[in-house]
């Protein structure tokens, strides 16, 4: 009985290496997809969720993002943004924030492909979110984003004033803009940080997977 434990015993301690092998071996240039079609998300079902879309940097922004207790924002960075902002995507990476890739609803496919390279290279891994503007995403970069095992953003709800916050219903995926010409107020940065969103990923399928990246099939 005693012979037969050991190999048991060595055994386990196998399969339980190879399991944690597994999962630190999961990379951030894994995939995951949320959809199983292309398809825009805009809603979830467990709660309320905040995407924040940057394309110009303010003073403010830097200390309101080292301020952030939690991983429950996501970031959207626009092109142009990531192209001047070296300080920033630092900032961001050194604090594991969740981030993602804001496209110009205009630009052609090969142009989202370079947009996809260029946070590649800066954050180590490709983005696992995007979302476009002014418009949504048509059904071409839908499709498109699919392909590079992402996920396409269309939120339900822009927060403009405090009072917007009073809109948010169960399951609502907001977005707040920050853009040249609009510094953002700071009772809106306050209040993203108090209210209780949870993550995108936890909102739609229940369970928050943070930064990292899963296969999807």
């Amino acid at each position: 009985m005693e012979t037969l434990r050991k190999p048991l015993i060595l055994l386990s301690f196998l399969v339980i290496a190879l399991t944690l092998f597994f999962i630190s071996s999961q990379s951030k240039s894994d995939a995951y997809r949320i959809a199983t079609t292309p398809s825009l998300i805009s809603k979830g079902t467990f709660g309320q969720s905040i995407v924040v879309e940057i394309s110009y940097s303010y003073p403010e922004i830097k200390e309101w993002i080292t301020s952030i207790q939690n991983n429950k924002i996501l970031f959207l960075l626009e092109y142009e943004w990531l192209q001047r902002s070296n300080d920033y995507v630092k900032l961001l990476k050194d604090s594991k924030t969740n981030t993602g890739l804001l496209i110009n609803s205009s630009q052609t496919l090969p142009s989202i492909k370079e947009h996809i390279n260029l946070y590649t290279d800066l954050f180590e891994q490709p983005p696992i979110w995007a979302a476009c503007s002014p418009d949504p995403c048509s059904d071409e970069i839908v499709q498109y984003l699919f392909d590079e095992k992402m996920n396409s953003l269309a939120p339900s709800l822009y927060i403009e004033q405090l009072d917007d916050f009073k809109q948010l219903k169960k399951g609502d995926i907001a977005s707040f803009e920050i853009k040249r010409d609009a510094p953002p107020p700071s009772n809106i940065l306050t209040r993203i940080i108090s209210h209780p969103f949870i993550t995108i990923d936890e909102n739609i399928i229940g369970i928050s997977y943070g930064t990292t990246r899963y296969p999807s099939e």
